[in-house]
């Protein structure tokens, strides 16, 4: 929440459109958990590598939510997709999107680089892989009461976006 709101703050250049999606899994947040009101974990129920078993729901893209996420990429086709997740304190650019992107995020925001990112039924890979998106996962260290870092990542973005239009 304190790093959705930091996003909205941000000065952005006048040809830029930033979505925000403060909160996916509303359920899960409220409950103090990463799964919805059925038992879903969203992150592991978008169709890219789906896998039946386990916490990712009965189908790929069974859940509300996770069509709802869907729906908005597919139709919006945003040029660059930012994922934010908690609490494992890293960037990574997924396959398609440019390195650099996570590089200039890991400097401002002082988290390290993943490499060769390939979640199973994970969003940020099936907008990468399945869309062919650019698409980047951070993870933000800390809870979600106290996360660590808000200031520098919200940085990261606005870095980010001003390096990118520069290009």
């Amino acid at each position: 929440a304190q790093l959705a709101d930091g996003f909205g703050r941000i000065e952005l250049p006048a040809d830029l459109h930033l979505t925000i999606v403060p909160l996916l899994n509303p359920d899960g947040w409220a409950a103090g958990t990463r799964h919805n009101a059925d038992g879903v974990d969203l992150n592991r129920n978008f169709p890219w590598g789906w896998r039946r078993g386990g916490f990712g729901g009965s189908a790929p893209a069974s859940e509300h939510e996770t069509r709802a996420a869907m729906w908005m990429l597919a139709t919006e086709r945003p040029d660059l997709v930012i994922w934010v997740h908690q609490p494992l304190g890293y960037v990574a650019a997924l396959e398609g999107c440019p390195p650099h992107y996570a590089d200039i995020w890991s400097d401002v925001a002082g988290v390290p680089v993943r490499l060769n990112l390939r979640q199973i039924g994970g969003g940020e890979t099936w907008t990468a892989m399945g869309l062919g998106l650019r698409s980047m996962l951070v993870e933000v260290g800390g809870t979600r009461d106290e996360p660590f870092g808000v200031g520098r990542h919200v940085k990261a973005l606005q870095t980010l976006m001003f390096a990118v239009e520069a290009v």
